[in-house]
């Protein structure tokens, strides 16, 4: 998984790098698909938000948290991150099954088909 770490208008040290990088390899145990995961950190005024956005399954998912302290906004939108994997992953398992197409080729008669 690759994890594309990007400041505006800040610069992050190598610890907090660090730190979204172990934080969000944790993420590929949710899902496999999940192949890179970009995180955006900005600052403005006393506020640090983190953009945590995810392209997996033909959808994006982003999460934006705000905080003082860019490794707590960071803990907190990749908590929320893994919430909304693990619903959306759960949500696409157990989802019914279709039927397939009516008057398949291959199909076997029916009772009715019989007489």
């Amino acid at each position: 998984m690759q994890i594309t770490v990007t400041a505006r208008q800040c610069e992050i040290g190598p610890e907090l790098r660090a730190f979204a990088q172990h934080r969000l390899e944790k993420l590929a145990k949710y899902d496999e698909a999940i192949q890179e995961v970009r995180v955006i950190i900005s600052h403005e005024r006393k506020l640090h938000t983190v953009e945590l956005t995810v392209h997996v399954h033909h959808q994006d998912i982003i999460i934006t948290e705000s905080h003082m302290e860019p490794g707590a906004a960071l803990e907190i939108a990749a908590d929320r991150l893994e919430d909304r994997i693990r619903h959306a992953k759960e949500k696409r398992v157990s989802a019914p099954r279709r039927d397939g197409r009516k008057g398949d080729v291959g199909a076997e008669p029916g009772p009715s088909d019989e007489e």
